[in-house]
Formats: structure tokens, C-alpha cells, sequence
């Protein structure tokens, strides 16, 4: 096809050649063409060149491939220039092309595509159509990718691409094995002298995920992936669990939830194997609602509070990022018998690392207040039972505030096993297991005290924080940095800063300096919501004072948790802008007026002939009106008005106003 093309361009070329050497020649006098009178024998000589040109532009080479939008002039440039991976597109417009020289694919460590796109390459005589020497090249055809039966190769209404060898010659020879990759239903050496080429093929991509169970996480990724494509697999693991390894087709890829997996060829199989890597612990509520009256007239029961305590130490724990929380049940809505029994209750924690449950406790004497921790005898778990215990009894009683002490308490049955039921199931499966009584209800302050949600929050922060202490779990993710910072005057003797909302954040702190790369002091605090504050207490009128902001988080046991600072800004105490200006024209004048501005010495006052002229200080006055005289009438004046004060000699300007006009009467 190439061939033909230069031929035609020959021809061209002679013939304009020719034409030139013609109109040489011949003298033409151009004295009698009018500008609006045309020769029509001229108008046809240049309709003529025009479409000579035309058709010489229409010669032009085309582009025969893409790769990535980027064309090119041959298929063997497109070849010379395609990079590991990517894939070449047929973009000429004929239905074959037509090689000059058969086509030596020559690419050492590189595998590529050829998407044929519904073209026909065609070789000459001498040799195959397409040699590979070297690099592993794939063929297919993207008008088939959507096919869902096979197609004939015989139909003239196949749409499929073909490699065709000239007469007695071979389509496609590979020197090595595995040079030539099956990209469609074609593979190995083809000697036949044409090779139809159809959709790439599909392969299914297996996951699985170990525990087999798939409590530890879950992996995502494309179930089905065409020949020479890539994918990407994310793992996700459980709260809790970690990734222990991915595993693609049994090779290790590490640890990293991410992956890509390129240039697949066949059936890929992803496994993730995840690990236990938090702390799991079953907690219980104790009695069920309504059971065990407090001291009278304070409203306590037992079963009613410590529901309410449980739910508000889960959403405490479950802060932690490394800790996973389960109840012994779901609902406080039972009676005594249908209520699931301690020791039943305590079995539940299989395959936990601890168990605690929520009591108050009872005494005659309604002076009693001390805290206990009834902890598992077993010699397995004891250790961490009765040490866990010991500290949770001790912040109980801190946050509490009781008057007397707080210790463990321990107890075996006839038969020397746990003889409370909670943690004699526990100990069943090594679970250690901590029965808390949070003091005495039939004491009326403790009782009192409980009955408070503030308190109970308090308490389960407290009781979070010292079970995540113990177990090395204590590693809250830090709130976000605050964003959009901004530090501006706001009046003679403040600055206002504003900053967006943290995510996780409790509050903020500000911090100040007098230098830029001074010392930053503690500055202030605010709390809930709150992201914007204005500073006037101490400040000094056109001095700079340097800013900069982190927002906190409140974790177990009243602990702050940071986030990194924003950036450090400046801002200086100055006048404010004037407000309400107004404008009125008289007989050549105009009178300008506006509010006071709180601090101000003095204002001065500025006007031009235009919005975006000179402005000219026309005045300083001490007031807030003044009425500009000797103007030219019907002309337009611009105004505008700015603040300043003067301490100790040194002026501090504010900004000015908004700039307003008016026309002289």
C-alpha cells in the first residue's frame, strides 16, 4: 500500500513541476484585474491549484499504530518504541497492511501486545510475516472482545484481525520456545500462511482467604482479567488481625495490603493469611435489668446501671485499634430465669483473653464502700487475673472516690475450682476473668454517684484505659491536624484565628510567639466543636504575634492524644476596616461619612477620578465625617477611608474600606 502511495506523490510532484516551469515562461500582465471584477479564467486556475493541493495534502502519510494515544508513522516504529507491558493498537485506516519487509520483532526482556483492531497484516515474499527473536509479543483482536461465540474464519463478515503470509511462506515464526505468547486461540510456532486472531482470552482469579473462616479479614480484587493485563488486590484485615502474609500463586508478596499482579497469562490464585493480633475480650453486664435495689431514694439498681456501664466501657475499648469487643448478651430486657447463668456466661469467653464482668456490691452497713476484684484461681490464669484485677480495682476506687480500700478477693468451691460461676467457666477454656464490684449500692453515696451518666462514662474511660495499659494496647490513633489555618486582626488590640474541623478531635489548643521561629507558649484550650477564637488579651497594637494550632483527643483515662501542629501565622492587632460608608453629592461637593471604628486616632481619607486611578489623601481628621469641596459638577469621584492609631509615636494603619463612587451635582 505504501508503494502505491509514493507513486502517487510522483506523479504529483511531476506534475506541478511541470506547471511551474510553464507559467515561467509566459509574461502576465496583472495591470487590468480589478479587486472586485475577477478573471473567471482565473478564478479557475485557482480553484485548480486548490484542489491540486488538496489532493497532494490527502497523500500525506497516516499513522499505522498508537500506543497511549501517542501515534506513529510505521507499526515498526510503534515497535521500536513500545515499553514492557504495554500494548500497540492498529490505527490504519485501510483493512491491510501491507509491510515493505516483513516484520522482526526484536525486544529483548520486553513483553508487549498487538491489538490488531480488525486489520489484516500482510508480508511479502522470502520469509515469515512475522519473525520473534527475542521478547515475548502477543496478538488479538479488540473487535472480538465483546464476541461471546467463536467466529468463522471462512465468513467474509468476520470482523477478525489476520497475520497473512505471502504464497509458500510462513505467518508467524518464533526462534525460541515461549517467545511467542498466546494472546487469542493461537500458540507456538504458526506455519500456516494465515492466522486469524480473536479476543484475548480471560482468566478467573481466585481468592481465598486463611483462617478459612474469613473472621481474620477479607481480599478484593477483579474476578476476571484479560491476557496481558494487570490487577490490583487489596486484603483488608479484621480489628484485631493482621496481615501475615499474600500469597499469588504460592509466592510470598509480603505483608502490604496493596498489590498489583501485571501481565497475567493464565489462572491466578490470591490467598491472604491473616494472624490474631489484638486483644479480644468478652464483656459481661451482670444482673439484668431491674434486679438489686440501691439505697432507698436514689433511684439504684444493679442490673439497670451496670448494663448501662458496660455499654458505655465497650465504645471505651473498642477505641483502642487494637482491641475487639464482645458481650455476653444483647439485650437487658429478661428475667431472672431466663437470664443466661454466670457459669454459662463465663464459657462464653472461649477463645478470648479476658473476661470482665460488671457488679456492684451489698452490705448491711450502709458505711461500706471499698472495691473488690474477684478474680480466677486457676493457676493458668491467675497471674494476669489477679494482677489485671488489682490495678482495675485501684482506678475504680480513684474515680470513685471511696473512703475505704481496694484489693482482690479470691474464693474456690468444695472441689477447688473458681467458685463463682463467671469465672469458673472462663477458667475452663485458660480465659483469665475479673468480677468487678464497683463499690457498694447500699451505700448512699456510691449509690448516688452511680446513678450519674457523666460518672459512668468517667469510670468505663478509666477502666478502658488501665486494661489497655496492662496489655500494651494503649495506642490511640492520633485526630487529625487541623486544616484551612488562618490567623487575621480582628480590631486594635485582638487577632482571630479559624482552622476546620479535626477528625477525632475532642478539642484544640493554641499556642503563641512573638517571633516566628521563637518559642511557642501555650496559649488556651477549646473544647467540643469549637474552630475559631479571638485573642485580645495582651496584646499590643501594630506588634506581630505568631500562631500555630493541634487539635486533641480525650482517651482512657482523661488522656490527650495530639495531632501535629498547622503551620505558623502571623497577625498584628490594627484598626479595623471602616464600616457603612455612605456618599452624598451636593453642589460641587461630597460629603463622606462612616462609622467609628473602636481604637482609631484619627482616619485619613483618599479619593481618585476613577475606581482603580491614584487615590490622593484629600484629608486626616479626627471625626467620622467630612464634605469634600470644589469638585467639577456632573464628574465621578472615588473614595475610600482607613483607620489608624498612634502609641508611644508609632502609627498602626488599618485597612481601608470598601471603595464607593458618586457624581458632583
Amino acid at each position: 500500500m505504501r508503494t502505491r502511495e509514493n507513486n502517487i506523490k510522483r506523479i504529483i510532484i511531476s506534475f506541478f513541476t511541470a506547471l511551474c516551469m510553464t507559467a515561467a515562461m509566459i509574461p502576465i500582465d496583472l495591470s487590468a484585474v480589478n479587486a472586485e471584477e475577477t478573471d473567471p479564467a482565473l478564478q479557475q486556475d485557482t480553484l485548480y491549484q486548490e484542489e491540486q493541493n488538496d489532493y497532494s495534502l490527502a497523500s500525506e502519510d497516516v499513522p499505522e499504530a498508537e500506543i497511549n494515544g501517542e501515534t506513529y508513522s510505521t507499526l515498526e516504529m510503534a515497535i521500536d518504541a513500545v515499553e514492557d507491558g504495554q500494548k500497540i493498537k492498529i490505527i490504519v485506516e485501510e483493512e491491510d497492511l501491507e509491510l515493505q519487509e516483513n516484520l522482526v520483532i526484536d525486544k529483548p526482556d520486553i513483553k508487549f501486545l498487538i491489538d490488531l483492531n480488525g486489520k489484516n497484516i500482510t508480508g511479502t515474499t522470502g520469509s515469515p510475516a512475522v519473525t520473534i527473536t527475542s521478547g515475548r509479543v502477543g496478538f488479538y483482536d479488540s473487535t472480538c472482545e465483546d464476541s461471546e461465540d467463536s467466529e468463522d474464519p471462512e465468513d467474509p463478515e468476520d470482523p477478525r484481525g489476520a497475520i497473512k503470509a505471502a504464497e509458500g511462506q510462513q505467518a508467524i515464526s518464533a526462534t525460541s520456545p515461549g517467545e511467542f505468547l498466546d494472546a487469542s486461540t493461537k500458540s507456538g510456532e504458526i506455519t500456516g500462511q494465515i492466522v486469524d486472531f480473536g479476543a484475548r482470552h480471560s482468566y478467573v482469579i481466585t481468592t481465598s482467604v486463611d483462617p478459612v473462616s474469613g473472621i481474620g479479614g477479607s481480599i478484593t480484587m477483579s474476578l476476571t482479567v484479560k491476557y496481558g493485563d494487570s490487577f490490583i488486590y487489596t486484603a483488608t484485615p479484621n480489628k484485631g488481625y493482621s496481615i501475615k502474609q499474600i500469597l499469588v500463586d504460592g509466592i510470598n508478596k509480603g505483608t502490604s495490603k496493596t498489590g498489583t499482579v501485571n501481565w497475567v497469562t493464565g489462572a491466578v490464585t490470591v490467598k491472604a493469611v491473616f494472624y490474631r493480633s489484638g486483644l479480644f475480650i468478652m464483656l459481661d453486664s451482670g444482673h439484668y435489668a431491674g434486679y438489686n435495689r440501691g439505697y432507698k431514694g436514689t433511684g439504684y439498681y444493679e442490673g439497670t446501671r451496670m448494663w448501662k456501664l458496660h455499654l458505655y466501657l465497650k465504645d471505651a475499648l473498642e477505641a483502642y485499634p487494637g482491641i475487639v469487643v464482645d458481650t455476653t448478651r444483647t439485650s437487658n430486657n429478661t428475667t431472672y430465669s431466663t437470664t443466661i447463668q454466670s457459669y454459662e456466661r463465663g464459657r462464653m469467653a472461649k477463645n478470648h483473653d479476658l473476661l470482665l464482668s460488671l457488679h456492684s456490691n451489698a452490705s448491711s452497713s450502709s458505711a461500706t464502700d471499698y472495691v473488690i476484684s474477684i478474680c480466677s484461681t486457676k493457676s493458668s490464669v491467675k497471674t494476669v487475673s489477679q494482677g489485671l484485677g488489682l490495678k482495675l480495682a485501684q482506678a475504680v476506687r480513684s474515680t470513685m472516690g471511696t473512703n475505704q480500700g481496694a484489693w482482690v478477693y479470691t474464693r474456690k468451691n468444695s472441689k477447688g475450682t473458681d467458685y463463682y460461676g463467671i469465672n469458673r467457666g472462663a477458667a475452663e477454656y485458660n480465659v483469665p476473668s475479673v468480677l468487678i464490684e464497683h463499690s457498694f449500692h447500699t451505700n448512699k453515696k456510691m449509690a448516688t454517684w452511680l446513678m450519674s451518666d457523666t460518672n459512668l462514662k468517667k469510670l468505663a474511660a478509666k477502666e478502658a484505659y488501665t486494661v489497655a495499659t496492662y496489655f500494651g494496647e494503649a495506642n490511640y490513633p492520633k485526630p487529625g491536624k487541623p486544616g484551612s489555618f488562618k490567623a487575621v486582626s480582628y480590631g486594635y488590640k485582638g487577632t482571630k484565628l479559624t482552622w476546620s474541623k479535626s477528625a477525632r478531635a475532642e478539642g484544640y489548643r493554641i499556642y503563641v510567639a512573638t517571633k516566628k521561629t521563637g518559642t511557642y507558649k501555650y496559649l488556651k484550650q477549646l473544647s467540643g466543636g469549637t474552630n475559631t477564637t479571638n485573642i485580645s488579651t495582651g496584646l499590643k497594637t501594630g506588634k506581630t504575634y505568631y500562631y500555630r494550632v493541634r487539635a486533641y483527643d480525650i482517651v482512657g483515662g482523661g488522656v490527650k492524644i495530639f495531632s501535629s501542629y498547622t503551620s505558623k501565622l502571623g497577625a498584628k492587632p490594627k484598626p479595623a476596616k471602616p464600616k457603612n460608608m455612605t456618599l452624598k453629592a451636593g453642589l460641587k461637593k461630597v460629603t463622606v461619612s462612616w462609622s467609628k471604628v473602636k481604637g482609631a486616632t484619627r482616619y485619613q481619607i483618599y479619593r481618585a477620578t476613577s475606581k482603580s486611578g491614584k487615590y490622593t489623601r484629600i484629608a486626616t481628621i479626627k471625626g467620622t465625617k467630612i464634605t469634600n469641596k470644589k469638585l467639577k459638577k456632573g464628574k465621578y469621584y472615588y473614595y475610600k477611608v482607613r483607620a489608624y492609631r498612634t502609641e508611644k509615636g508609632k502609627k498602626t494603619y488599618g485597612s481601608f474600606c470598601a471603595k464607593a463612587r458618586v457624581k458632583a451635582k
